[in-house]
């Protein structure tokens, strides 16, 4: 069954900075910081150093991890997974749950192969944080938020929804539903990797940096990385970890002023009580 991205992709012609523009601020850093091992510093992170890519790529997924740990919504993303089918069993204590790699119908896994294909959850996701449910085929509005449960999921009888999920095993596990669902599942993401060139021939270095104006930020972890990995450099990276996180925060902090101009009712811890629409 198809997934239905609620986000669009990412644009190439939007203003990101390029990875090499990032590159090159790393090495007037690394220059200024590494004054001793001057002219050498500047080859470093030359394009060719077999690897820059890996420490670039380790400097981009620790920006990551941080901006999320902050909640930036930029690694934040829906999908709607269409035609989940119905559990096959009435046993209370089945469940199904859903997986990179297949679904689980509560007797057997079924996956992309299957006819028709099962639902899958996206590559790109790090862990759910709410799903709702319909009935598939009809566009109806789907209901409010399942209830996440965190220490092991009820036995109910079986009805024509989940209602309430689980996450473990890098799985969404739900009891079943008797008919054929639409979830929808909004999550946390990670952007991905540099690669040596991408489908259009475009080098690593020439590729855009999808985190608006992160350059600085993004600068500072790699020239972390690099100083770490040298045996040489008699230099703390943690000095450069904190400037790296004190630039990132300055990123999380644009959309901090954003939601200060709306009202935001939260859902309560228990999830059961809704009231209009979510803005999480």
């Amino acid at each position: 069954m198809p997934v239905l991205p609620v986000t669009p992709p990412t644009n190439s012609l939007a203003p990101y900075d390029l990875v090499n523009d990032v590159l090159n601020t790393a090495r007037v850093r690394l220059n200024d910081a590494l004054e001793n091992t001057y002219p050498t510093s500047g080859k470093l992170l030359d394009n060719n150093q077999f690897f820059t890519l890996q420490a670039t790529n380790q400097a981009w997924r620790n920006l990551q991890e941080f901006l999320a740990n902050q909640g930036f919504t930029r690694l934040r993303r829906e999908v709607i997974l269409q035609g989940i089918p119905p559990v096959a069993t009435t046993d209370p204590a089945a469940q199904v749950s859903l997986s990179w790699t297949g679904y689980f119908n509560g007797v057997q896994t079924l996956g992309p192969e299957s006819d028709p294909p099962a639902p899958l959850l996206p590559a790109d996701l790090i862990l759910p944080l709410l799903l709702w449910e319909r009935a598939s085929g009809f566009n109806a509005e789907f209901r409010p938020p399942m209830i996440l449960f965190i220490d092991g999921l009820p036995n109910p009888p079986k009805v024509g929804c989940n209602r309430i999920w689980e996450w473990r095993e890098d799985a969404v596990f739900m009891p079943g539903a008797t008919m054929t669902l639409d979830i929808r599942v909004r999550y946390a993401a990670y952007l991905p990797d540099f690669v040596n060139e991408d489908g259009f021939g475009v080098q690593w270095y020439q590729q855009q940096v999808p985190i608006m104006r992160c350059q600085s930020a993004l600068a500072w972890y790699l020239v972390a990385e690099i100083v770490n990995g040298r045996t040489d450099i008699q230099i703390d990276p943690q000095i450069f970890i904190s400037r790296a996180e004190s630039d990132a925060k300055k990123i999380y902090n644009r959309e901090a002023i954003l939601k200060q101009r709306a009202n935001v009712r939260r859902q309560p811890r228990s999830g059961r009580a809704h009231a209009g629409y979510d803005f999480l």
